[in-house]
């Protein structure tokens, strides 16, 4: 018998050491996260609100983990793979609108949308990419009816297409994030919108260019453009317990707390910043999310 109690009783002790190989990692709730590797800034942010968010529901859903994936991957491929639930079942990217019945039932089967903005109306305001040569051809621009005889380049499947074609802009969207900056200096179209929070980090990203592309100090664009977390619809508890955490932090204040850490000395630039802003509308989305007028400027810097 002493022999038995000998041996049981360092197992016994090895089971209650707390978080022992154990059944906390098993039991966690599991994030795994599509970081596609080019908008570093934004991404950061975006893990630090889903952390924020699992963290204020530790205490009615458990332990959680958030596993960043750092893949360069199509957003087609990516989204598969968020279907798909298994090695990503979350990300985050501008809601998408769903025009016809086809769109919903693909979403359905694709993702969770948890529809609380993650950035203000951040996200919308774009700069131009232009190429240095026509620096006086577009800062001779007062209007939007002379922008929109020029035609801008996005990226295939991109969202914002939709939107600069309901606003009678000129758009191509039929290349790859990376072979954009090559097309615009061979001429295929005339300037390339992205974030004001990507589009220094896109420059950086590819030199070679540096010497023949420029971002345009003084002129930028404006959309409503959400930004929200989308989870695999095979993990649907996954997806209700980040809606749970999320309207928390916005509720007691501390997601705007965080958007404020990261952001509030960008937006304090664009404020102070002499700048031409021209208003586009986004019709597909909804009013309730309260992104239909700009945010972060003043009223006398938007121009109609």
């Amino acid at each position: 018998m002493k022999s038995l109690l000998a041996l049981l009783i360092p197992l016994m002790a090895i089971v209650a050491v707390p978080g022992y190989a154990n059944d906390r990692d098993k039991d966690a709730m599991v994030y795994r996260y599509w970081d596609w590797g080019i908008t570093p800034q934004r991404d950061d942010y975006q893990v630090a609100i889903l952390k924020l968010a699992l963290e204020k529901t530790r205490s009615t859903h458990g332990d959680y983990k958030i596993e960043r994936k750092l893949e360069t991957l199509s957003r087609s491929r990516a989204h598969r793979a968020i279907a798909q639930g298994e090695f990503l079942n979350i990300h985050a990217s501008p809601l998408r609108p769903l025009l016809t019945e086809q769109d919903r039932r693909e979403q359905m089967e694709e993702s969770i949308p948890v529809k609380i903005p993650l950035m203000k109306s951040l996200l919308g305001y774009r700069s131009l990419i232009i190429r240095r040569r026509d620096y006086e051809q577009f800062s001779e621009i007062t209007d939007a009816a002379k922008l929109k005889s020029l035609v801008a380049g996005q990226g295939r499947g991109w969202t914002d297409i939709s939107i600069y074609e309901h606003n009678k802009y000129q758009v191509r969207g039929d290349a790859e994030y990376f072979t954009l900056f090559s097309m615009l200096l061979a001429g295929r179209f005339d300037y390339i919108p992205l974030s004001v929070i990507e589009v220094n980090g896109a420059l950086s990203r590819f030199e070679q260019y540096s010497d023949s592309l420029m971002v345009l100090p003084d002129l930028m664009l404006y959309y409503p453009l959400p930004t929200l977390f989308h989870v695999s619809a095979k993990h649907p508890a996954l997806a209700d317990r980040l809606e749970r955490g999320l309207t928390q932090a916005r509720q007691d204040g501390s997601l705007d707390r965080l958007f404020e850490q990261h952001f509030s000395e960008q937006v304090q630039q664009m404020k102070s910043a002499k700048l031409r802003v021209f208003v586009l509308e986004n019709p597909g989305v909804p009013t309730e999310m309260g992104l239909d007028q700009p945010l972060l400027l003043s009223p006398k810097q938007n121009t109609p």
